[in-house]
């Protein structure tokens, strides 16, 4: 049971990690990227909101998300 947390974790994490890598790749987010005409001015929205919210996460060291996480969960 203790041993498959750290497997579920890794999961979750991964499944969480891949829409937002879709919607940030600009080969995917660019106006046309299939060949059809389209509006594509709510993706472009959606997929710069996506990079810098992903620009942020990297801006912030790994010991201050511990930190907070570790005050917000408790030990």
């Amino acid at each position: 049971m203790i041993a498959s947390l750290p497997l579920l974790a890794i999961v979750l994490a991964g499944g969480s990690a891949i829409p937002p890598a879709f919607l940030g790749a600009r080969s995917l987010m660019r106006p046309d990227p299939y060949g059809l005409e389209s509006e594509s001015l709510g993706w472009r929205a959606i997929s710069s909101a996506v990079r810098v919210g992903c620009v942020l996460a990297r801006s912030i060291p790994e010991y201050v998300l511990a930190f907070l996480l570790l005050g917000f969960f408790g030990v």
